[in-house]
């Protein structure tokens, strides 16, 4: 029982620091004006084991629209098992405004068992389709 809670703490820690070094290191930025050892950072923790890291990383991903973690979102709308991280994913590609994401998340709703996250990928892909639509019309 003791191993079990210091471990939960531990990971807890190594959770919270990660997320405040990130948070801190984005936020100090413009997004057009990352450097390349925060974004080396973000696909790092993209691809982390840990839920939390990974889940805070996609949020950052699509708040600061990183170009360069555009296919590890896309790799987490294929392989993803959490509902809630594959939205958020989708939601991070929107942002971002990768075209090729948008075409895998409409397709991806086709199979999608989850209503929500089916309904998500729906209405995020028409919207992008909206906004090109009304892109090229302003033009």
């Amino acid at each position: 029982m003791k191993t079990n809670l210091t471990a939960r703490l531990t990971k807890l820690t190594a959770v919270m620091t990660l997320a405040l070094t990130l948070t801190a290191t984005l936020n100090a930025q413009e997004p057009s004006k990352i450097d390349a050892k925060a974004v080396k950072n973000l696909k790092a923790a993209l691809v982390s084991e840990n839920d939390g890291v990974r889940t805070s990383a996609i949020y950052m991903a699509g708040l600061y629209r990183i170009d360069d973690a555009a296919e590890m979102l896309r790799n987490e709308i294929k392989n993803g098992k959490d509902g809630y991280t594959k939205k958020l994913a989708a939601l991070s590609l929107y942002r971002i405004g990768d075209a090729e994401g948008i075409n895998l998340i409409k397709k991806m709703a086709k199979f999608e068992q989850d209503k929500e996250v089916k309904r998500m990928y729906l209405a995020i892909a028409d919207q992008y389709y909206t906004d090109m639509k009304n892109v090229l019309a302003s033009h």
